[in-house]
């Protein structure tokens, strides 16, 4: 008499479950740190396209170095449209002379 087994057995469905939830438990921080690097490396780019942008601003208007140009004076001529923090911090134009800045830590310009 043969026995006839068509399916998986609890155990080897509890294994295949096991080793899922270990894999999951090995990738998912990764997967969210990897996430904040990329959220801080595209503020980081924003923040050095409103530098250019309040730069060209300054040359083409015969700015001072000390003038502080609002998003009215970049956008829509000097940037497309204004940047949003990915990480949703608020961005600080300051002087023309002074790096933006961004509300969440970490998020810099280094000199």
């Amino acid at each position: 008499m043969k026995l006839s087994s068509k399916g998986f057995t609890l155990l080897e469905i509890m294994s295949v479950v096991a080793i899922i939830v270990i894999l999951a438990a090995i990738v998912l921080p990764n997967v969210l740190n990897d996430r904040a690097v990329a959220q801080k490396n595209a503020c980081i780019a924003n923040l050095y396209q409103i530098m250019k942008a309040k730069v060209i601003w300054a040359n083409e208007n015969n700015k001072q170095e000390t003038d502080l140009p609002g998003w009215a004076d970049l956008v829509p001529e000097y940037i497309k449209e204004q940047p949003s923090c990915p990480a949703n911090g608020v961005y600080a134009i300051r002087a023309v002379n002074s790096y933006p800045t961004c509300t969440v830590s970490g998020h810099t310009i280094s000199e």
